[in-house]
């Protein structure tokens, strides 16, 4: 995963949308080591320095609102609605790394870090049961 850090936004989100769940799972493994997340954090918020002075403060405002949560009660729901229960998983992989995201960013967030904590625990405990009982060994967007 290392070689993740080596991959520049380039305007295109649909690409960048893994290289940012990658960054981000990177910094939640790596985050006892304060220099190496701070890289990631760099390179998660890079997308926002790029463009017109309007698209970058359009993008900085999208940014805050995802950091405050906005999007995590819609996320829930997709999850609650999910078709299947790997479907169900899958949707829960991505909840996860939005809340891996929003903790690593929580200074800037108006969440509580305590509430998005809990969640993660809860999200991974879930994750962790599914995987065992099912012995998955990959999940959407991480298909082999």
């Amino acid at each position: 995963m290392e070689s993740v850090i080596q991959v520049p936004f380039e305007g295109n989100y649909n690409t960048w949308a893994f290289v940012d769940s990658s960054l981000v799972l990177l910094a939640y493994l790596e985050r006892e080591a304060e220099n190496q997340v701070l890289v990631y954090k760099k390179l998660l918020l890079s997308p926002l320095e790029q463009g017109e002075e309007s698209t970058q403060n359009i993008r900085r405002r999208v940014h805050q609102r995802f950091l405050n949560g906005d999007s995590l009660e819609q996320k829930l729901a997709k999850i609650e609605q999910a078709s299947s229960p790997e479907s169900e998983m899958e949707r829960r992989l991505l909840y996860l790394t939005d809340l891996l995201k929003i903790h690593l960013f929580i200074d800037e967030s108006t969440c509580e870090e305590t509430d998005i904590q809990t969640k993660i625990e809860e999200n991974m405990e879930i994750l962790k049961k599914y995987i065992k009982e099912h012995e998955i060994y990959s999940l959407f967007p991480f298909k082999g």
